[in-house]
């Protein structure tokens, strides 16, 4: 087997969101980077004390997710958020539950080029939006005043079986490609696309 690393070149950062919808009543959702990211308020709840935590000016700073194998796949998300305040009450007495559809790896496939790839057996991503932390003002008590989004830094790796250079080749010659993980459930699907990517070889390392 063999390592590669993805790493991911220069984007433009635009806002753009699209969603698209059909007569079947299912719909296209495509998020791309954009200059600012939207904050959220996370509560935790400890209901057997009648305590409950509210993070306000809650941000991802970092989400991966590693795909193959047979066991449960999950995704790490990173947040950061503003300040905490701690209340006898929750900030919402009905909150509504989402349908949840789960994915597993047996779901996903690996695309370069647009062509399906199945050498592969581990592929792994991480996006890091490096939001910064250190934003600590005098008389703010401790709590951030704001949490500025930095250069989006997209990276990643790959394991696939040896079974020719064409790997190698890319990695040696700086080929540009792009590559997608892709999950399909039913009517329902996810997919994560890098449009332009280089390819670097552990071996480059050693």
């Amino acid at each position: 087997e063999i390592g590669s690393g993805l790493v991911g070149s220069e984007m433009c950062i635009r806002d753009r969101t699209t969603t698209a919808g059909d007569t079947g009543g299912t719909y296209k959702h495509v998020f791309k980077p954009s200059r600012r990211q939207p904050s959220l308020i996370i509560e935790k709840s400890f209901l057997d004390i009648g305590v409950y935590a509210k993070y306000s000016g809650c941000k991802v700073n970092t989400m991966s997710i590693t795909v193959g194998g047979d066991g449960e796949l999950t995704a790490n998300i990173d947040m950061m958020g503003a300040n905490e305040t701690i209340l006898d009450a929750t900030i919402s007495s009905s909150p509504r539950t989402l349908n949840f559809d789960r994915f597993s790896n047996f779901m996903a496939s690996f695309k370069i080029n647009g062509e399906l790839v199945a050498i592969c057996t581990e592929v792994s991503m991480e996006m890091n939006m490096n939001l910064d932390g250190d934003t600590y003002a005098i008389g703010g008590k401790g709590f951030r005043a704001a949490l500025n989004e930095g250069i989006l830094n997209l990276s990643g790796s790959m394991t696939a079986f040896f079974t020719d250079d064409t790997f190698i080749k890319y990695a040696e010659e700086s080929t540009t490609i792009s590559a997608e993980i892709l999950f399909e459930t039913g009517d329902f699907s996810l997919s994560f696309l890098y449009p332009c990517l280089l390819y670097t070889s552990d071996a480059a390392d050693d």
